[in-house]
């Protein structure tokens, strides 16, 4: 199954003051690379327009200047990326703070998600909406911020797009698409509107697939991969390739609200290799095997029952584990048994297998052969609206029954929401002869936690998070360069891992990525641009199909930085030099030179100078440099006279 991997700086529903989260799993495409390679519409550059013409001299409404929009669904999970003419970490110039929505409207709602980036304060406030139909939701949207690609990309569940809607989507065309960018002002209430892109009519999109029409995608581009109909999990994204060198990234933290059960065993395994093609009737798309040791319940091994010796293969269809997943388009049930392989003797004409499962109040019932197709009854009679599949994973000794989710509503009436209760999962295996079919095992839940599946829990199909550290931090000054080093282990060996990228960022300053090396640890030196106090480091991985999403962080204390500051004249000038107790130059500082009564304020260079000319000769200068407040202490006044 494909891990998440989340770009930008993630934030989950509601408002939080803090850029990055623990915990957690989502996948966002379309942010950064989707976003420029396969663009659902573009929009004209340079035609920001902020709604109030007085502010344009200071607002920098071009960096707002929205280029191209695009949508996409994966693994689940719906986002919508933004690309604008610049991103600031910092937000514009002279305003509070920026704001950016998309709206489009799917099966007949109205649907905009907004996000509005506070970065009035110390640290930014990012608050999330998502209205429908011009009434507040209350399902969470999420938010990234991806400063070098300029980008922000908005997104939700597509499971919770579908709840707010209260419509199936999978195929739903999207029309009125637009999106809008804003700065934010004090005692301007809503912002003022920088660009707004609206998609033309040959731009098109349907829920769960491509993006087509404006602006097709270049030739070799990447475009994310469509989910069809009734199809299991996209095919999974190649990786980025680990950078050997700490550089500026898009970041991202999990969602603290989506992190595997702590009690889930260790590694996952592996989607079907094309060498271990299911035999039989297949269902469409990839399917994935839950985590090793995950399951719903178990049955006990060697219970199957036999009904003649020697020539028979019941004990190879004896019932070991049983899971269910529900993705966002359908619920399917995995029955592991001893030996999928070997149950195919000539004696017999193939297995039989079999399902019962209640969602809803309606018993449904599958069954399947070796040879196939599945069929369906609810309530013990026929259903022709229920296509069920069954696939055989012959390497991974699992049958797996898949049942399309609009079918399943269409069966209730009602659409199938997350927590459902699917209850009376009983699972069955038959050995089949030309006259009769001998029974082979059953399995079922004893256990309350075992007797009900709540619809949309997926935990055994997602990886364990890694193990991750932080080494200790050292107090360090104002300006310095800190290191920070991390440790990724593997959640069920503690072994190192090498060869993963891990992303650090020190609150206020740039996310670097760097990779493991064979001991596991990343390292990264960074200038320390965070104000004297308590500050915020946090370390994350993203997480992959192996190892599943991870941060942790760390509190480095900051101090202020000593300076010391000298002066020496030359012929008709005086020239001062900042430099900090390391003796590394401080740049950009205000220092005052003092001439008699006549005082004179100057800025230092990159090299931590300034320069006073016009002084008379022998005439004598005072140069001071102030304290500024959590960052740099006062100098000792130094004086000189020129030559």
């Amino acid at each position: 199954m494909r891990a998440t991997r989340l770009p930008g700086r993630l934030v989950v529903g509601g408002t939080v003051s803090a850029l990055l989260l623990g915990g957690g799993a989502f996948t966002l495409v379309g942010s950064a690379a989707a976003a420029g390679s396969c663009p659902t519409y573009t929009d004209p550059a340079g035609d920001a327009a902020p709604a109030d013409p007085s502010f344009a001299p200071v607002a920098g409404d071009g960096d707002l200047d929205l280029l191209a929009v695009s949508q996409s669904v994966d693994n689940g999970f719906f986002s919508s990326a933004l690309k604008v003419a610049k991103l600031s970490d910092t937000g514009p110039a002279f305003a509070k703070g920026d704001g950016f929505s998309t709206q489009f409207t799917v099966a007949g709602k109205a649907v905009v998600l907004q996000v509005v980036r506070d970065t009035s304060g110390a640290d930014p406030v990012i608050t999330t909406t998502v209205t429908v139909g011009g009434a507040a939701s209350s399902v969470k949207a999420i938010a990234a911020f991806d400063s070098a690609a300029s980008t922000v990309t908005l997104g939700l569940s597509a499971d919770d797009l579908a709840k707010a809607t209260g419509a199936v989507l999978d195929g739903q065309p999207f029309s009125a698409m637009s999106a809008t960018s804003k700065s934010w002002y004090p005692g301007v209430s809503g912002g003022a509107t920088y660009d707004t892109a609206t998609a033309p009519a040959t731009a098109s999109y349907l829920f769960g697939g491509s993006c087509s029409g404006e602006a097709p995608a270049p030739a070799g581009s990447a475009s994310p991969t469509p989910t069809p109909s009734g199809s299991g999990s996209p095919s999974p994204s190649a990786s980025a390739s680990p950078s050997p060198s700490a550089s500026p990234s898009p970041s991202a933290s999990p969602s603290p609200s989506a992190s595997p059960s702590p009690s889930a065993s260790p590694s996952p395994s592996a989607s079907p290799s094309p060498s271990a093609t299911p035999t039989g009737p297949t269902a469409p798309g990839l399917y994935d095997l839950p985590r090793k040791g995950c399951v719903v319940f178990a049955d006990t091994a060697g219970d199957a029952d036999p009904t003649s010796t020697g020539a028979d293969n019941e004990n190879s269809l004896d019932i070991v584990a049983v899971n269910l997943r529900s993705p966002a388009d359908r619920l399917q049930v995995f029955m592991k048994v001893v030996n999928l392989k070997a149950a195919l003797k000539p004696l017999f004409s193939g297995p039989k297998y079999g399902a019962t499962l209640t969602v809803g109040g309606q018993v449904i019932t599958l069954a399947a052969s070796q040879a196939g197709p599945a069929t369906a009854t609810v309530g013990g009679k026929a259903n022709t609206d229920l296509h069920a599949t069954v696939a055989l994973d012959i390497a991974g000794n699992t049958v797996i029954f898949t049942l399309p989710r609009p079918a399943v509503e269409k069966i209730l009436g009602h659409a199938l929401k997350a927590g459902t209760a699917v209850t009376g999962t009983t699972l069955t295996t038959a050995a089949s002869t030309p006259l009769t079919a001998f029974p082979a095992d059953s399995a079922t839940g004893s256990k309350p936690a075992e007797k009900t599946y709540a619809y949309g829990d997926n935990t055994c199909f997602t990886p364990l998070p890694g193990l991750l550290k932080l080494a200790p931090l050292v107090t360090t000054s104002y300006s310095d360069k800190v290191r920070f080093t991390a440790r990724l282990r593997d959640a069920a060996t503690t072994r190192p891992l090498p060869g993963f990228s891990l992303r650090f960022q020190l609150v206020g300053g740039p996310v670097l990525t760097v990779t493991t090396d064979k001991n596991g640890l990343a390292t990264v030196v960074t200038p320390v641009t965070a104000l004297a106090g308590s500050r915020k480091v946090t370390v994350w991985y993203v997480g992959d199909k192996a190892v599943g999403a991870v941060a942790t962080t760390g509190n480095l204390t900051v101090v202020v930085e000593k300076t010391r500051l000298t002066a020496s004249g030359s012929r008709g000038a005086v020239t001062a030099t900042l430099t900090d107790d390391d003796n590394n130059p401080i740049r950009y500082q205000v220092v005052v030179f003092t001439v008699g009564g006549n005082k004179t304020a100057m800025r230092t260079t990159s090299m931590g100078r300034a320069q006073l000319r016009g002084v008379p000769r022998g005439a004598l200068v005072t140069v001071s440099f102030a304290a500024v407040k959590d960052a740099f202490a006062a100098a000792k006044p130094a004086s000189s006279k020129a030559l």
